[in-house]
């Protein structure tokens, strides 16, 4: 296992840099990064899909799950697909003439859903969905080729227009592409419709940004990005928060680091006056009162403000 196969690797090393006997000798496997254990093991796990009679059933499964759209049976399905490749996965990529560290093959196995397992193996049918996202105007839109790449896949498999390695088959080429240009079609149109959603969203936004910095205009701008930031950040949530950090900093012409240094700043300057209104009102001193904040202090200073950092401001201020 793992832990065994460490412990060995250890021994072995130690034994290679202070043994003199030439007979004894271990060459430490290469540095291999983890883009290759993935190809390696979705290359297993394929060769195990091949005899599968559900895998149609696993493939969708992974899709969805993959793609946000699981339920309990799809996530089932992969869970037990997993349990099942798992073990021997494990034993193929830290067997002795594997050239993979248990690092990397612990990473892997981590986030082993991940891997894309629904990718064509035809070149001129990928070539074909390049250029026809092309003649829409998309052809830099990686993403969403290997999206309709997935889609295609699938159709494929169910309409049995692959062979047992996945791979399509010769008199199936035509037919593969009339799929591939319904689905294209149909992921153009979406994509036109998402794209167009997101720009509403982000003019709404900025209107919002400009409207918050008009009322600020007189202020320094540090002043200005704490004021704003603070109105602003409570309107949004996640993605349309992003958004909106994202147009502020354009607005005012600073770096994402500027930003969360004034912000900061600005956090400890108004704990600095909590706490000394605290000390006066309770007649405790600082260091009392920090100790008692270290316990509660927000998720927001947890971030990058520690309590020391509170202590060396207090002190100048």
């Amino acid at each position: 296992n793992t832990c065994f196969t460490g412990i060995i690797y250890r021994m072995l090393s130690t034994l290679e840099g202070i043994h003199p006997d030439p007979e004894i000798g271990f060459t430490p496997p290469r540095q291999i990064l983890l883009p290759g254990a993935q190809n390696e093991a979705r290359k297993f796990m394929l060769d195990r899909l091949k005899n599968k009679k559900n895998n149609k059933e696993i493939f969708k499964a992974w899709y969805d799950v993959q793609n946000g759209y699981e339920d309990d049976e799809s996530q089932k399905i992969v869970d037990d697909f997993i349990s099942e490749v798992s073990i021997p996965l494990m034993r193929k990529l830290l067997s002795i003439t594997s050239q993979y560290s248990e690092q990397i093959v612990l990473t892997l196995m981590k986030n082993i859903s991940s891997i894309k397992l629904n990718k064509l193996q035809c070149c001129e049918l990928v070539q074909h969905m390049r250029n026809k996202l092309q003649e829409h105007g998309l052809g830099d839109q990686e993403s969403l080729l290997e999206n309709i790449g997935k889609k295609v896949f699938l159709e494929l498999l169910n309409r049995d227009l692959l062979e047992t390695d996945f791979s399509l088959k010769d008199s199936s080429l035509d037919g593969a592409k009339r799929i591939a240009n319904k689905i294209i079609i149909g992921e153009v149109e979406k994509f036109r419709s998402e794209a167009a959603e997101k720009a509403r969203e982000v003019n709404s936004i900025e209107v919002q940004v400009d409207v918050t910095l008009r009322g600020l205009s007189t202020l320094p701008r540090e002043k200005k990005c704490c004021i704003a930031y603070s109105r602003l950040s409570g309107q949004y949530e996640g993605d349309e928060r992003e958004i909106m950090e994202n147009i502020l900093l354009k607005k005012l012409e600073i770096t994402k680091k500027e930003m969360n240094k004034m912000l900061e700043e600005n956090d400890i300057r108004k704990l600095k006056l909590a706490l000394d209104d605290a000390c006066k009102k309770s007649g405790k001193n600082m260091e009392e009162m920090i100790k008692e904040v270290e316990e509660v202090v927000s998720s927001r200073f947890s971030r990058e403000v520690s309590v020391s950092n509170i202590a060396t401001e207090s002190a100048h201020l």
